[in-house]
């Protein structure tokens, strides 16, 4: 399945060139319109998970992330990102799973929801995919 999604994405970067708007679709990152139909495809350990292109800003290698005590447990800490603090989320913990350290092989997926910026962690980053249909 890995495989799959990787070629169709190579296939949609060679084929087709992407701009990055940064407004976010109807409901922030969470629901899909007719004009952020093209997905930003990222891997979170076993999961495969994907963002309307519209609202991913960048997608980075990991940094340090300075730690904030008494965040809920999905807040994994903030970043300096060009002189802006932006949170940084894991979404394990959305998915029933232990928040896990963030490490040197990990991707920061920079995202613009409705209200603010943020980092969401990924462990991997395959690109971008246009569904077909």
């Amino acid at each position: 399945m890995h495989s799959e999604i990787q070629r169709r994405c190579t296939s949609h970067n060679e084929e087709e060139p992407h701009s990055h708007s940064h407004h976010s679709g109807v409901g922030g990152v969470d629901v899909m319109d007719e004009k952020s139909s093209v997905l930003f495809v990222f891997f979170l350990d076993d999961r495969i998970l994907a963002f309307p292109l519209d609202v991913v800003i960048q997608a980075l290698f990991s940094v340090e992330v300075t730690p904030l005590p008494a965040a809920p447990d999905i807040v994994a800490g903030v970043i300096n990102y060009h002189g802006e603090i932006v949170t940084v989320v894991d979404l394990r913990v959305r998915f029933g799973s232990r928040r896990q350290e963030i490490l040197t092989s990990d991707w920061f997926i920079l995202i613009r929801t409705k209200k603010r910026v943020l980092v969401v962690v990924a462990s991997g980053v395959t690109g971008v995919l246009k569904p077909s249909g």
